[in-house]
């Protein structure tokens, strides 16, 4: 039977948080980790083991300071990152012994480190490499043990928004004695040894850093972002490096190695390292200036390290608008260096497909329902069969098995919310349709209804523009006279362009998070300053300036119009530094001055996105009581008292 919850931001905030299913070397075990928060008291987090036979679950740890939990390849074991006092970090091994696991304290770092990877290699040990920052003198950086008077900093360069120490990649090994104990080999090595670079970049942003670095018996790659640079245009570029590493018990012998570009290409967005199973090859996508829907799959030799589009060799319309032609977000080797499982955005969706890197070959996709969040071969280099996890509207986290050729579910092994009925929710819900844009493109749009829709009654409605820009709302798990306007990220930018036009006027409310006020003072400050195409190849307001201010909110004759705008709640974070707060103080100072009522609610201590669970509760709960007392007319367009 399963325990019906009613729907609110409560029960969404505090219902348990599930990772993704990894499953051991033999696909009998899969681990995870788990975090419950109970507010007003704490979020309590767990490491745990599912059998995937009995569906039966055992907890491998409770301890709220382990962040990192990975299986020791071809074994039962687990290795755990432990932050200790004084910004320490102790790795620690647990082993099940007699049906219970046993922890054992291998080592501890002067120093905070994670993202830990783990590599087998032929001779029976295991390489350990992890992310952590590098002090003045090219060690592990612990900022608890480096107290300043100051903390005023200085910049030459552009990288106004960084860490101030950069990061690199440290490693060493583990190795098994005959009586089975783990130890670790000496201390860590820095595998960089770059100042200039930050490896992996983009540490502070909300990508994977483990998708930025990988390991072979040859040696290590990473996707690195130059400190140094002093043109702000060149903050989110990135470049692929190849380290050859003789022994992972001793530091590099060699610098990074720059993997060189195919002809042609230019400075671009690097992302999702691979080597190929038998390190021979290397595997990135890159993102070209100026086309942020292109991404494109590179290989390189690590003999050569010379780079070249596989795509345009495996069929020369890829990318042409084909429909199964779907840019990757991300990829892995399947058993070989000539096949590849690619994640893509389809529809809304986050689907996977498998192709064949030959001539004349097409994306065969195997998984289209839902987000699929994470992918691994059930058994250790057999990708016949895949443990897919992945989340829907109504569904917060759902494991299966995927039969690959068949491109069919094998078994279902668990689902977070019982397929959503633990919050009366179903598939019914959930339509979809298109309609016609700008100059003749066709939008995909979801539609979300109430469980208990009736089509004869009339009902208040949301209208969420998706953040990004190049972005969709996807069918995952997210946390008229009686419409709603909402919107963050660019969807907040959204927001800003229709409250200076006609459109507006059909809302009662409107919701602005984390947006965009002043178009060109918004690129002068954001982290990520990037050419994406969108200002007739301009990067900087003074270059193209017609063009900058023809999608400018914050134009005067726009402004203007604000006047008509609905009540708007105005949603900011004082360390988002992708949009300053400053757009959204501006925000709430244009509508007080053109008489609008309007809240502002700022949380301090968040950056883009509120992750804190008590202060993720005070937005829901902040912005469903603005979204219900316009909804029903307490608060009114005009009023001047409220």
């Amino acid at each position: 039977m399963v325990r019906v919850q009613k729907l609110t931001a409560e029960t969404l905030l505090g219902a348990p948080r599930r990772s993704a299913a990894i499953p051991n070397h033999d696909g009998m075990l899969a681990l995870y980790t788990i975090s419950t928060h109970k507010f007003g008291d704490k979020t309590v987090k767990q490491v745990r083991v599912m059998d995937l036979q009995s569906r039966q679950s055992s907890q491998i740890s409770d301890d709220d300071k382990v962040h990192d939990a990975v299986w020791v390849p071809g074994t039962n074991d687990i290795l755990l990152l432990k932050s200790g006092d004084k910004g320490r970090t102790k790795a620690i091994m647990a082993m099940e012994k007699d049906g219970s696991w046993e922890h054992i304290h291998i080592a501890e770092f002067n120093g905070p480190i994670g993202n830990l990877k783990l590599k087998k290699l032929d001779d029976g040990s295991v390489v350990f490499m992890v992310t952590g920052q590098v002090d003045n003198d090219g060690l592990l950086y612990n900022e608890e043990a480096h107290q300043k008077l100051s903390t005023g900093r200085i910049f030459d360069g552009a990288r106004v928004r960084s860490n101030e120490q950069p990061y690199s990649l440290w490693y060493n090994t583990l190795q098994q004695d005959s009586s089975g104990k783990w130890k670790f080999a000496g201390h860590l090595l820095n595998l960089v040894n770059n100042r200039g670079l930050d490896a992996p970049g983009g540490m502070l942003d909300v990508g994977d850093p483990l998708s930025s670095f990988d390991i072979s018996h040859r040696g290590a790659v990473f996707i690195a972002q130059d400190r140094t640079v002093l043109d702000p245009g060149e903050f989110a570029v990135s470049s692929a490096y190849f380290v050859p590493v003789d022994s992972f018990s001793l530091p590099p012998t060699g610098r990074p190695k720059p993997i060189q570009l195919p002809s042609g290409v230019n400075e671009c967005i690097m992302s999702n390292i691979r080597f190929s199973p038998d390190g021979a090859m290397i595997g990135f996508l890159y993102v070209p200036r100026g086309d942020e829907y292109g991404s494109r799959l590179l290989l390189a030799s690590t003999n050569s390290l010379d780079a070249f589009d596989v795509f345009s060799l495996v069929t020369p319309t890829w990318g042409g608008g084909d429909e199964e032609h779907d840019p990757p977000k991300g990829f892995e080797f399947a058993g070989d260096s000539e096949n590849i499982i690619m994640t893509s955005a389809k529809c809304g969706r986050t689907i996977l497909s498998k192709l064949r890197l030959a001539d004349g070959e097409m994306p065969h996709i195997f998984f289209k329902h839902g987000s699929a969040s994470a992918y691994y071969p059930l058994k250790d280099d057999k990708w016949d069969e895949v443990l897919v996890s992945s989340s829907s509207f109504i569904d917060s986290s759902l494991w299966q098995v995927v039969n690959v050729s068949e491109a069919a579910v094998a078994k279902t092994l668990s689902s977070a919310t019982s397929e959503g009925k633990k919050f009366r929710l179903s598939p019914d819900m959930v339509t979809e349709f298109w309609y016609e844009g700008a100059d003749d493109v066709c939008v995909h749009c979801f539609m979300l209804r109430p469980n208990d829709f009736d089509e004869n009654e009339k009902y208040p409605w949301v209208l969420m523009p998706h953040g990004g820009p190049i972005s969709s709302w996807d069918d995952a798990w997210s946390t008229r006279d009686k419409a709603v306007l909402a919107g963050a990220s660019y969807g907040g930018y959204m927001v800003s362009w229709m409250l200076g036009h006609e459109i507006i006027n059909k809302f009662c409310c409107a919701i602005w998070h984390d947006g965009i006020f002043n178009l060109p003072s918004f690129f002068l400050q954001t982290d990520a300053l990037y050419e994406g195409g969108n200002f007739e190849g301009a990067l900087y307001p003074w270059q193209r300036p017609v063009a900058f201010e023809r999608f400018n909110p914050a134009r005067p004759e726009l402004l203007r119009n604000w006047r008509n705008a609905p009540p708007t709640l105005v949603i900011h974070s004082e360390k988002d530094y992708r949009c300053p707060i400053t757009e959204g103080i501006a925000t709430y100072n244009t509508l007080k001055g053109n008489g609008v009522p309007s809240r502002l609610l700022i949380f301090p201590n968040e950056g883009h996105w509120v992750l804190d669970p008590e202060n993720a509760l005070v937005c829901h709960n902040t912005v469903w009581d603005w979204v219900k007392r316009c909804v029903n007319g307490d608060i009114r367009r005009g009023d001047t008292k409220w």
